[in-house]
């Protein structure tokens, strides 16, 4: 919102947030990919399966289509305060 106060076009606006939930979305990527392999590989482990494949091209589509999830559902998640002034949506807070 104080960008908006302070007169950011609607597109700035959603560029930055675009930008913000991206980078967001990259770093819990980064964390979770490799918890994710690690706790796979020791399932597979315990179960005895011994050889264990991994599927790069896997993790990174993953790792891609959960880095737009991310976008997308912060994107939806803002819109409401791009389409109404900023005076209704700083009122209508509670402290």
């Amino acid at each position: 919102m104080l960008f908006k106060v302070l007169g950011a076009r609607r597109r700035q606006l959603l560029g930055h947030v675009t930008l913000e939930f991206l980078w967001l979305g990259a770093l819990v990527t980064l964390a979770a990919v490799p918890l994710g392999l690690t706790i796979a590989f020791a399932v597979a482990g315990a179960a005895g399966l011994g050889a264990v494949s991994l599927l790069w091209a896997g993790a990174v589509t993953l790792a891609a289509a959960a880095t737009l999830l991310t976008v997308m559902v912060g994107l939806l998640a803002t819109l409401g305060a791009y389409t109404t002034t900023p005076a209704r949506v700083l009122r209508s807070r509670r402290p």
